[in-house]
Order: structure tokens, then sequence, then C-alpha cells
């Protein structure tokens, strides 16, 4: 018996929070799957999942963990030490031990410097923020291209052992850089402005101790063995580097790309894609937001999200009809740009649409035409138009909750992704 596909990707087709981590769950449970790679994106991930009792956000790890499935971090995700090692804590409070977290050696590896000059300068863009969750990923990047970066060889060649004078060179000479560049500095008092520059001697200390706890509890670079491998996409298209709108976007590619190219690596020749929306538009963070209104005139009534709270950074969780359209023309989009690469990997691709937050117990308003205003469809008439619309990209999965047992499976993607 062989499977028809051993990898499936699953990817936001909005700016977020659709319920990627409700597909990833039901898909590394459906397809026994062996890993759960991420591949895009770092720890501002929250995909939560509700099983058995359980209830956790996902950032670092991925969100098929409930299914004892192992995470990977392919070299496109960002690695955050000070998140992942929250998060294991978290999930050892549940009951849940974790697999160790097969990291790449290329991957940049946020430091607190890098979510220092992220949060500095989200807060003082006042009323122009980016929409950043103040984690550092764009900081982080930034210095990883510029040749700067924590890289897993000079890692585990010193940061690991007893010569942190990388780390104190990026805090004496990189982060004051920055900050002079990013307009930070002249905002500071000189009190404030010294207290930095002299805090890199220490941080540097606390950051090679950090590395060295993550090395023997949670960090392992063994190559992958064969198996099914379900991709776990982070925030959404509408967020992409090369998609959304600047500079409300995340520095990352979103749509199915990066997952393409760690298959490739893989040797695999059959792929799906599930792009994930709900019955509904949100964005967490600054950014446009078409036909924003508040939840109680989209969905009938005063939906609170428990996962999506009002924070420090991003503000409120922000609410729309959901525009059928775009969302068409958005996933239209990341095949079209991505199909070269499927024609030259000589892969077979199946792409799907998910449809999460079925269970709305009103309904909800929609844009079924661009221009038009507004209506109110049920959940399953929604459905019915985003088919009608998506041509050849059928919506294989519906999801009235949070657990596995809400997820239901269309007959074709039951075809594709079974045991034939």
């Amino acid at each position: 018996m062989a499977r028809f596909t051993n990898y499936a990707i699953v990817v936001g087709a909005n700016y977020g929070d659709e319920g990627k981590g409700l597909i990833t769950d039901y898909l590394t449970e459906f397809m026994r799957a062996r890993y759960n790679a991420r591949f895009n994106g770092g720890a501002q991930a929250g995909h939560t999942v509700e099983r058995e009792g359980k209830r956790h956000v996902f950032s670092t790890y991925g969100a098929g963990t409930f299914n004892d499935v192992q995470t990977v971090l392919t070299p496109n995700v960002v690695i955050n030490p000070f998140a992942a090692l929250k998060e294991q804590e978290m999930l050892l409070g549940l009951g849940v031990v974790p697999d160790r977290l097969l990291i790449s050696r290329q991957s940049p590896v946020t430091t607190q410097w890098d979510m220092a000059i992220n949060q500095i300068s989200e807060q003082l863009r006042r009323d122009a923020r980016h929409g950043s969750c103040g984690l550092g990923i764009n900081e982080t990047i930034t210095r990883h291209l510029e040749g700067l970066s924590v890289k897993q060889p000079a890692v585990y060649g010193t940061l690991f052992d007893e010569n942190d004078e990388w780390l104190r060179w990026i805090g004496k000479n990189h982060f004051p850089r920055r900050l002079v560049k990013l307009n930070i500095a002249m905002m500071m008092s000189e009190e404030h402005w010294q207290r930095e520059l002299n805090m890199y001697e220490e941080r540097a200390s606390e950051f090679r101790e950090l590395m060295v706890r993550c090395k023997d509890t949670i960090f392992d670079f063994q190559p992958l063995a064969s198996g099914p491998i379900v991709y776990e996409g982070a925030q959404g298209l509408g967020l992409d580097e090369f998609m959304g709108e600047f500079p409300h976007v995340t520095r990352s590619n979103c749509g199915i790309g990066n997952a393409l190219d760690h298959i490739a690596t893989q040797g695999g020749d059959r792929v799906t894609a599930v792009y994930v929306t709900r019955t509904y538009l949100t964005r967490h963070g600054a950014g446009p937001l078409k036909n924003e209104m508040p939840v109680e005139n989209v969905l009938g009534y005063k939906y609170v999200d428990e996962t999506n709270v009002t924070n420090e950074y991003q503000q409120n969780f922000r609410y729309a009809p959901l525009h059928i359209p775009n969302l068409v023309a958005r996933i239209s989009k990341d095949i079209a740009r991505n199909a070269a690469r499927v024609k030259d990997y000589g892969m077979s691709f199946t792409p799907y649409i998910a449809v999460t937050h079925m269970n709305t117990i009103y309904k909800p308003a929609v844009v079924v035409k661009d221009g038009e205003d507004p209506i109110q469809l049920s959940p399953e008439e929604i459905v019915e138009e985003i088919e009608k619309q998506a041509g050849t990209i059928k919506v294989g999965f519906r999801s009235w909750s949070r657990s596995s047992a809400g997820v239901e499976t269309s007959g074709s993607v039951k075809k594709v992704l079974s045991l034939v």
C-alpha cells in the first residue's frame, strides 16, 4: 500500500489566523505524518489546537505536536531560542513531551537585540505602525542577510563553547548602528543610550548560556528520515513580502514556494496544497482591511477570539466580510508564481481550499462580487460561492470546531490523501 501523496502544504490564504493550526493538526493525524515542517516566519505564529482537554497556541513547535509528530524548522524559519524554551515548558506543563526540534544550520537566529530594536521602533511609529508583533523577525533577517547572523556553524564552533566575541560584536557594533539608522537613537536620552550600550557584555553572556541550554535540551541537527511530511505555513498570503501591501507585510514568503523547495530536497514528486480561510476575514495588526467593520456587523453577534487578544504591538484583532474574489485571486496568484517550480521539480500538484469557522451561529457578511456591498450567507452558501469562483481549486475541508473531530474532508480529498 502506498500513499498517493506524502507531502501536504498548509497555507494561510488571508492575513493569518485562518485556522492553519486546526488543519495541520488534522492532516498530521490523517496522513500519519512523521514530520511537521515549518517553512516560513518564526515564533510570531499563533496556531491554536484543542484536543482531549488540552489547548495550546503553537508558535515554534508544529501544530501536529499533539499527534506525537516531530517538528522540523526549515532554513527559511527564524529560530527564536527564547520562545522555543518557553513553549517547551508550556507543553511539558500540559503533559506533552515534544521531540527535539530538528533545525537547520543555515537558519537565522534571533537575539535579544533584534527583539529590542523591533519593539522600540514599532512603539515609536505610533499611528504609523507596520503591524509587527515585536519578536524581531525583520531585524533578524536584516542582520542575517547582511552577514552578521548567529548562524549555526558559528554557534557550534564558538557560541556553544566559551567564545562569545561574535555576540559581543553584535551588541557593541550592530545594535547601536541600527538604532542610529532607524532614527531611534535621536529619541533616546543620553542616559538611556549609554545604558543600552553598556549592557552588551552582560547580554552576550546570557545569550550564550541560553544557546547552550537549547543545544542540550531542544535542538537537533539530524537529517530527516523518510515518511509523510505536513508543511505548516505562518501568517498568510495577504502579509506575504511580495504579495502584501508594503510596509504592512512580514519578511517572508508565505505561499507554497519555500515548502516546494524543501520537498524537492526530499525527493518528493506528489504534493497537495491546502489554502485555509475562515468564513469571514480577520487581521491582527496595522494595515489595510477592506470593508472593515465591528465583529457584530460581520458575524451578527459579539464574537470574542480567545487566541488573538489585544496586545501592545499588534493592538486590536480586526474583522471584515470575506471578499471572495480577492481570496480566489490571492490563491491563484500564489499557484501561478510557483508554476515554474512545480514544473522544474517534476511534481504533480493538487490545490485545495479549507474553510474553517463553519460553526458561525448566524450568517456572516461576505462580498460575492467586486464592487458590490456585503451580503449575508450561511457558511454552506459561502463554501458554494467559493467553489463557483475558484474553478479547478476545490473546497476540500470544512471545519466546525478546533478539534480534529470537527473537520470534514470531502471525498475528492480523501482520494488524494488516504491510502490507496
